[in-house]
């Protein structure tokens, strides 16, 4: 009896010593796998940021809106850097020398010259982002086009285009033609002008 129990207590030693060493073993595997979860994660983070940041500095303004998006969110640990980056494009902008557009007519093969507006602006629908700013041009330059209309297509650019330039072009001649001195704006501040264009509107031709 004596042996049996001082043998079934050496088993129990035994077992006990066992377990603890394999729960020191998954406690290690579980540290593990949570630092490869956060490394993982990291490098998701830090590619999805590096997407994003190419895309807006090549003239995608979804991409740009979201570098703001980053630089608001406490908890994106990139959160600086989308600062940075989101202010440097903006300064791009702000800078003397005007930003270049790519003319429509050398890929489309369309004359936007001699378009309706009702064709303008289904053109500008069908349009690849990048031809934006070129169409902005054409409808700001045509003179058999109302004041109003011309505004009315601004602002639907600034609402909708996925270009930077687009809606930089377009921002640049809506304050042209509200001829506001009181109407102020910076890139990218859109909503004074849609602000304004909403208490306004009625009163153009």
């Amino acid at each position: 009896m004596a042996k049996s129990a001082n043998k079934a207590h050496g088993l129990v030693d035994e077992f006990t010593k066992k377990s603890k060493a394999t729960d020191e073993k998954l406690s290690q595997v579980d540290k593990m796998t949570q630092q490869a979860h956060t490394a993982l994660k990291n490098i998701e983070t830090a590619t999805e940021f590096a997407t994003v940041l190419l895309a807006a500095q090549n003239d995608n303004w979804k991409a740009f809106d979201q570098l703001r998006e980053f630089s608001e969110d406490k908890s994106f640990p990139l959160r600086k850097v989308a600062a940075n980056a989101y202010v440097s494009i903006q300064i791009s902008y702000g800078s003397p020398i005007r930003p270049g557009y790519l003319n429509m007519n050398l890929v489309s093969c369309i004359d936007p010259s001699e378009l309706s507006l009702s064709q303008l602006e289904q053109t500008y629908l069908e349009l690849d982002p990048i031809n934006h700013a070129h169409l902005v041009h054409v409808v700001c330059g045509r003179y058999n086009l109302s004041k109003k209309d011309k505004m009315a297509f601004l602002v639907d650019v600034l609402k909708t285009s996925n270009s930077i330039t687009a809606r930089y072009y377009a921002a640049d001649f809506f304050l042209k033609a509200a001829a506001d001195s009181q109407l102020k704006w910076q890139p990218f501040q859109i909503d004074p002008l849609l602000s304004w264009w909403e208490q306004h509107s009625d009163t153009i031709e």
